[in-house]
Parts: structure tokens; sequence; C-alpha cells
């Protein structure tokens, strides 16, 4: 799939959040653990105001061949967040991005990260800190599925 990248400004967002370390390779089943985990907080509370799921990721390094992150997993929220022992309130990074925008399978989630890394070399962009995918509401369909995907720039 071609990606188009850009630079945007962006601003900080409020998300409901359940933090965890975790590997590359472990996200596909550790992402609807985590996030189910904010979910049922928000059910189980009425919780009424709420968006899209967001995973942000700081990462930490490499550990037998395995990237490893402290990441978040939350949803998006413009309320006060019922107290909990394993939800928190946190916030998206805000600033200058690059960023774009996947269609389809999550398992190809990582060619878009390559496109950024790819495009942010060749227009002389420096990344800095976390990334981070926000999550198009889900259709039924992962073919049609969006993941805008996010990183911060210098």
């Amino acid at each position: 799939m071609p990606y188009e990248a850009r630079t945007s400004q962006i601003a900080s967002r409020p998300i409901a959040a359940v933090r965890a370390h975790v590997k590359l390779s472990e996200l596909s089943t550790a992402i609807p653990v985590y996030l189910g985990e904010v979910w049922d907080l928000l059910r189980k509370n009425d919780f009424k105001s709420f968006g899209r799921n967001v995973v942000i990721y700081y990462p930490l390094g490499h550990s037998d061949g395995d990237m490893t992150f402290d990441a978040q997993f939350g949803v998006e929220i413009d309320a006060t967040l019922p107290a909990s022992s394993r939800v928190m309130t946190s916030v998206t990074p805000g600033g200058t991005v690059a960023v774009t925008t996947h269609t389809g399978d999550y398992s190809k989630l990582g060619e878009a990260h390559r496109a950024i890394h790819a495009w942010c070399a060749r227009n002389g962009h420096t990344m800095r800190g976390p990334n981070w995918e926000v999550y198009g509401h889900w259709t039924g369909d992962q073919s049609k599925a969006q993941t805008d995907v996010y990183y911060l720039l210098k």
C-alpha cells in the first residue's frame, strides 16, 4: 500500500489508559487485552464520553531481538475518568508530528511505520520521543479499518 506521510501540528488529547511493558511480538494479543480493561471500566461506570482507541509507544530498546516498549493502551475521553487501580488518565503527545494513514489489516501496520521512517529520512526530519496509533471506529470490515500513525518530531 502506498503511504502519503506529511507533517502536522496537533494538540494533546486526554485518554483513559492502562500502562504496560510489552514486546513488539506481543502486541497483537496485548492490545485487545489492555484496551478491554479500559473499556470494561468505561462500561461499568456508564461512561458516555469517549472516542477512538489509542496506543502510545515509548521505545525501551531491543531484548532478545525483539523491540520492547513502555506502552499506554487507551481510549480518547472528554470527561472525568472514574477512579481505578489500573486505568489512569493520560494524554497523547502534542506538537509537530509526521503522520500517515494505514488502511486494512492491522498485521501490516509495520509498513506504515517504515514509510514514516523513510519519509523522515528523505525529508530531513528527526523523530523524538514516542509514536502512537489512533484506530478509526470499527466497521466490522478489517479491510476498511483506518489507523493513523504518528511520530513526534524535533
